[in-house]
């Protein structure tokens, strides 16, 4: 069974940003072998995405 859901367009955004900064991570890691900064800041990048959007489902606030 398939259920349909509506995806915003600012969530369909995020969600491109994200999977576009894991295959580029990817790309990198596998062809540039640059050290872990690029991995980390990639990492704080998504995680912050991700921790915003989570944020935003649940209704905390500071």
């Amino acid at each position: 069974m398939v259920s349909h859901v509506k995806v915003s367009s600012s969530d369909l955004v995020k969600i491109v940003a994200i999977v576009s900064l894991t295959v580029l991570e990817s790309i990198n890691l596998v062809t540039a072998k640059i050290d872990g900064a690029i991995l980390i800041l990639v990492s704080s990048i998504i995680g912050g995405l991700a921790g915003y959007e989570i944020g935003k489902l649940t209704g905390r606030r500071r």
